[in-house]
């Protein structure tokens, strides 16, 4: 197979240096094993002959050639002896196991490796090539004489770097560790319960799951000398294989009212393996190969199940109702022993019933230790014996009483917590069903509540002027008598009133103008307008005010008012625009003996009623001066 040799000498020293690193490597790769050589046989034959993807770096001719080679099932086999023919339909007989690393490699190939590519036929070169690398570094090895290592087709370093990481892998791999076969032995339950039937107390079956080659016993321990391996009904067990569901039985005569705890211990013997690289040999002048077997070995599996039996079973029984003679389901009912030890704990059935059976001779009490939500917990003890007078006791009927509970609230103002009424309440449970109630003149609002339900309160209709809303979800009762106390609050509308006080005839803005609000409880406030002629009043729903302008501007005339002023919605801003006239100067001049006299007197303005005399009086002065003038005039004349 070495067809990259150029001359007869060189082939000999080869083949000397050959032998050596195959004598090196088995020493220092092989690990005893103790198994039996299997006496399998097959047939080798080659499918493809001179394979590669190696090349010469600086030639690019073909190196490192293989041939592909298969079994009689097919299965790809390979070889170790690099300079030894391969064997084309030649019998080979399956003799020992081969070192770690070409069982790593042989795994690596079967099983997928993250070195490999996933394309069998590429893969399988690179495992023969790694197989020969190490089983003949000289004569496979992966660089020219001058050390450049070989290239791919494309000139690339690829197959190279794989040869090596694989021989790497492999020179480093241990024992295998994961087994071939997945051998189970279980049992479904590992303890389980016992009864009498007839006159035989027999457990509860286990269900024995087994998988794998092998074979299955099972011993008791702990039983009495009658007792046996049985089907779930008592009938003898007569084999055990997968899906057996075994029982233990024992007469009822042999126990003579004593416990029994019994136990069953089943073991499987069964055959594993690893799978492992072994040799295929037999063919002198020709390669061994290297073939994918198993070796094999013993694995022992244990399980074991047991069950617990009381002498003498008693049972005792009741129903338990509401206060309203209801059946109760859900209750919970424990049985405590004399060591007021948990025996057994039922939950009452949709009827209210409830029983508790295989109970042993003894002293018992029994107790409620858990009732249906929205009923009251009723924990009185109740004490019975189990004998064999009274082996099954009766209970009779229990009572549970519903809880009650109320909401009691109060509506208030959330700034002044005055009570407000008018404030309307949905109280709906988990049901649908309704309570609507409205808040009387103290703010006071109450709401009958009963256990088992989840409620959500909602204001559903706040009171006049007011805004703001209240929501309390899952309510629930948890305590008979519970009073939940609620306080809910409403913020009343609020909003502004806005005065410009301007000149009636220019529009300007006046300042010092003094506003009064006054509501209907007699409350004030006062306000003078700014530079800019503005004045502002905070106003509050449920109100009706009065504006009254109590002091004008200097210089000015007029007044303003207007009442019925009321808050319609929150944050509503009412702007007034309020009017005065400017007061006015008229002059009046005459000359006398040359003398310039000027008279100045004020006019208020007209349709002022407060200044209504002034006017009055002015004109009647006025014509007074009128009048004498022209008499002193006409004197002078005469």
């Amino acid at each position: 197979m070495v067809h990259n040799l150029a001359n007869k000498t060189f082939k000999i020293t080869l083949a000397v240096f050959v032998i050596l690193a195959a004598l090196f490597t088995y020493i220092t790769n092989v690990v005893p094993q103790d198994v039996k050589a299997a006496t399998n046989s097959t047939k080798v034959r080659i499918v493809e002959k001179n394979i590669t993807y190696l090349y010469g770096a600086n030639s690019h001719d073909p190196v490192r050639m293989i041939d592909r080679l298969r079994n009689s099932d097919n299965n790809v086999v390979f070889c170790i002896n690099f300079n030894l023919p391969s064997p084309n339909g030649l019998d080979y007989d399956e003799a020992e196991r081969l070192d770690n690393a070409t069982t790593y490699l042989l795994n690596a190939y079967y099983k997928g490796n993250s070195i490999l590519t996933g394309n069998k036929s590429y893969d399988e070169y690179l495992i023969q090539a790694a197989i020969h690398n190490i089983k003949s570094p000289s004569s496979f090895s992966l660089t020219n004489d001058e050390g450049q290592p070989y290239v791919d087709n494309d000139g690339s370093h690829t197959t190279v770097n794989k040869i090596k990481a694989l021989v790497t892998a492999a020179k480093n791999a241990g024992n295998p560790s994961t087994p071939a076969f997945e051998n189970v032995l279980s049992v479904s339950k590992s303890s389980v319960d016992s009864k009498l039937i007839g006159n035989k107390i027999i457990s509860e079956p286990i269900v024995l799951t087994i998988k794998g080659s092998g074979t299955v016993t099972a011993t008791i321990t702990g039983g009495t000398k009658n007792s046996y391996l049985s089907d779930e009904n008592g009938n003898p067990l007569k084999k055990i294989e997968n899906g057996t569901k075994i029982s233990i039985t024992t007469p009822a005569t042999d126990l003579n009212g004593k416990s029994m705890q019994a136990k069953v211990n089943i073991e499987g013997d069964f055959v594993q393996a690893y799978q492992v690289a072994k040799r295929l040999t037999g063919q002198a002048g020709y390669q061994d190969i290297a073939t994918y077997g198993l070796d094999e070995f013993k694995e022992k599996k244990t399980v074991s199940f047991s069950t617990g039996i009381e002498a003498v079973a008693g049972s005792i029984e009741g129903v338990k109702v509401t206060d309203s003679n209801v059946p109760l389901e859900g209750a919970k009912i424990e049985i405590r022993n004399s060591q007021d030890q948990k025996v057994k704990e039922v939950t009452t059935a949709k009827d209210g019933s409830w029983k508790v059976s295989d109970l042993s001779f003894g002293e018992y009490y029994w107790l409620e230790t858990a009732t249906v939500n929205g009923y009251v917990l009723n924990g009185e003890k109740h004490p019975f014996t189990i004998d064999y007078n009274h082996v099954n006791v009766n209970a009779g009927d229990f009572v549970n009483k519903l809880k009650r509970g109320n909401i009691e609230g109060v509506k208030i103002d959330k700034d002044t917590n005055k009570p407000l009424a008018g404030a309307e309440f949905t109280l709906t449970d988990n049901e649908g069903q309704k309570q609507v109630v409205t808040t009387t003149k103290d703010g006071i609002f109450k709401f009958e509540l009963e256990g088992g339900k989840i409620y959500t309160l909602e204001e559903t209709k706040v009171p006049t002027g007011y805004k703001g809303s209240f929501k309390q979800e899952n309510i629930t009762l948890a305590d008979d008598g519970q009073i939940f106390k609620i306080t809910a609050k409403n913020e009343i509308k609020k909003g502004q009133l806005e005065i410009t006080k301007v000149d009636k005839n220019s529009r300007a803005k006046l300042a010092g103008a003094e506003f009064t609000l006054t509501d209907n409880n007699g409350v004030k406030q006062v306000a003078v307008t700014s530079n800019e002629g503005l004045a502002k009043f905070e106003l509050k729903a449920n109100k009706i005010y009065s504006l009254t302008e109590t002091k004008t501007p200097a210089g000015y005339t007029g007044q303003y008012k207007q009442e019925n002023i009321s808050l319609k919605d929150d944050g509503q801003v009412i702007k007034i625009t309020a009017e005065n006239t400017k007061n006015l100067m008229v002059n009046h001049t005459n000359t006398v003996e040359k003398e310039k006299v000027i008279k100045a007197g004020k006019l208020v303005k007209t349709g002022d009623s407060n200044n209504l005399w002034l006017v009055v009086a002015g004109f009647i002065l006025l014509t007074s001066a009128y009048f004498l003038f022209t008499r002193k005039k006409n004197n002078k004349k005469a």
